[in-house]
């Protein structure tokens, strides 16, 4: 018996997209940033100010000539002290004064008045896949994301693939909000959008309707074949948090027509028989508040070529 090919799910212009909000962002812009306006797209962390410290070992405090404007739980990095063991970037445990404070290490000894102090960014829950959202200014101000392909831990730096709604206004705060993950494209993206009428009974039999608008549900299905890389891409989906928010765009060549959703609890996943691919698997998205109009004539251009137009 001949073996069944691996039909892997290809990737593209039309595929659906999936945004994870948390609850609490990884990380918000502690400094001033900076975002360039031609590729290659990044995001630059501004660097706190260094100032001239001394250190002592029990504990192991550091003593800075000015104001720190530090924190507990901020990182520092201490750079030319003579001994060279406290030099590196460390957590601002305790912050007894506004020129002191304690950090995470153990040192056998201290040090007179030598070396430098500054405050940094703490990447160190930053990850690929992960997105920054900030805004362009204006009335009111329009939100811009970016999905992050690298991160530079020590200058810094964030690599996104592109920014999506405009250039970001140089020196608006960012945060790293959740994930952005793009789904493998789908066999068939089934989208039903049902009117909710509220009806009045009146004297004499007479009804009265009031609209308010249409309750969207989405089936994303993947019913023949998704290979496991597939579902590694997808793993952020398959285990976002109960405090997670969901953001469905069904067609990435139209991310103005996205919708906050829930997801059914059930989730099928079996092996296609014995080739390298599985079966069964869909993702049904609900809409969480009404939607205010059907789409009626498809996602673009792409999307009707492929897909043919939604009625």
């Amino acid at each position: 018996m001949a073996l069944i090919p691996v039909r892997r799910s290809i990737s593209g212009v039309g595929r659906p997209r999936v945004m994870v909000r948390f609850a609490t962002p990884v990380w918000s812009s502690a400094y001033t940033p900076t975002y360039s306006t031609s590729a290659p797209w990044t995001v630059t962390e501004a660097l706190g100010s260094a100032v001239n410290l001394s250190s002592t070992v029990t504990p192991c405090t550091v003593n800075f000539g000015s104001a720190h404007g530090l924190v507990v739980g901020n990182r520092v990095v201490i750079a030319g002290h003579s001994v060279s063991a406290w030099n590196g970037e460390w957590t601002v445990t305790t912050r007894p004064t506004t020129q002191q404070i304690t950090i995470d290490t153990s040192q056998g000894v201290g040090g007179g008045a030598t070396g430098t102090g500054r405050p940094v960014p703490d990447f160190r829950r930053i990850r690929a896949g992960m997105y920054v959202q900030t805004a362009v200014t204006g009335t009111p101000n329009v939100v811009v994301i970016g999905k992050i392909l690298t991160f530079d831990t020590t200058n810094k730096i964030i690599t996104v693939s592109a920014w999506e709604g405009g250039t970001p206004t140089a020196g608006r705060a960012y945060s790293v909000a959740g994930w952005l993950v793009d789904c493998p494209i789908t066999l068939s993206t089934v989208q039903t959008f049902t009117p909710r009428l509220l009806t009045h009974e009146l004297y004499l039999g007479r009804l009265a309707s009031e609209f308010y608008g249409y309750e969207y549900e989405c089936k994303l299905d993947w019913e023949k074949w998704l290979s496991a890389d597939d579902l590694t891409t997808m793993r952020e989906v398959l285990n976002f948090g109960t405090t997670d928010g969901i953001v469905l765009i069904p067609h990435i060549d139209q991310p103005g027509f996205n919708y906050n959703v829930i997801t059914e609890d059930a989730r099928t996943l079996s092996l296609y028989g014995r080739a390298g691919g599985h079966k069964g698997f869909s993702l049904k998205f609900k809409a969480t508040s009404l939607v205010p109009f059907p789409v009626l004539d498809g996602y673009g251009s792409y999307y009707a070529s492929i897909y043919g137009t939604y009625f």
